[in-house]
């Protein structure tokens, strides 16, 4: 279970280990409950009383576990549709990053070829890390999203920073690059049930245009920063005349 919030991101310190694993969907349910409660307005102006991290902390326990963790909620500047839970510190911990070796991958491939071939260069991913996503998608794609805080005033904003893959601090990039194919979770057992989705470069030398009959879902990057995303209509167990829950479960093998 992830956490969401259209109106803050949280900084998260593990003040206590405990002797048992965590348990993560007890903690992501509370932490979305807390979050939910939570009025921005006030938080910014208990920021500006007591400090960034000294806002409307929370602190979470587990008794059975013995972990604990401190919970402070920074606000975004402004509200963002299924924004998830980023900020991540504390002991034991490390910052998990999917964005730079998806970035680094798809750079060796967009710059392999140069300009000879003369028609649209279209990469494929095959996205099989454990925690990425399609956040981690566009950070690659189009720069790492960060919050620029003023500690005068406790007042933010939303950014992103200029290394992304197709934009960069000078403007696109990789414009030999036509588009990213991402494949999630592909593997012979999820055939029937595969999501494809193509990621279009917003100022590609060569546009391409293809949806392969309706099996991927089609983003397209805008000046505005938004997307415009066309979902697939037809289901990878479709295409290849596979039932949704190919493999199985098979029936029992016959006595003799």
């Amino acid at each position: 279970m992830r956490v969401h919030s259209d109106a803050f991101i949280v900084q998260v310190q593990f003040a206590e280990d405990g002797a048992q694993p965590i348990p993560i969907r007890k903690l992501a349910e509370d932490t979305q409950a807390w979050l939910d409660g939570l009025n921005p307005a006030d938080v910014r102006e208990e920021i500006g009383v007591k400090g960034l991290l000294g806002s409307a902390q929370h602190i979470w326990q587990h008794e059975r576990s013995g972990w604990s963790v401190a919970l402070a909620p920074i606000p975004r500047s402004t509200n963002r549709p299924g924004g998830r839970v980023v900020g991540v510190t504390g002991p034991h911990v490390r910052w998990i990053d999917d964005r730079t070796p998806i970035r680094e991958a798809l750079y060796e491939k967009a710059h392999k070829f140069g300009d000879e071939l003369g028609k649209p260069l279209l990469v494929a991913l095959g996205l099989l890390r454990t925690f990425a996503d399609d956040i981690d998608i566009i950070d690659a794609l189009f720069g790492d999203d960060v919050y620029l805080l003023d500690p005068s005033t406790g007042d933010g904003t939303s950014a992103r920073k200029a290394n992304g893959l197709l934009i960069g601090s000078d403007g696109p990039h990789s414009c030999r690059l036509s588009a990213v194919l991402v494949g999630k979770d592909v593997a012979p057992w999820s055939a029937a049930r595969t999501g494809l989705a193509l990621w279009k470069h917003p100022a590609a030398t060569f546009p391409v245009h293809c949806d392969a009959g309706g099996v991927l879902t089609i983003i397209d990057p805008q000046d505005d920063g938004s997307f415009v995303t066309t979902p697939a209509t037809v289901s990878t167990g479709e295409l290849f005349g596979l039932p949704l829950d190919w493999p199985g479960p098979e029936p029992p093998f016959t006595r003799n």
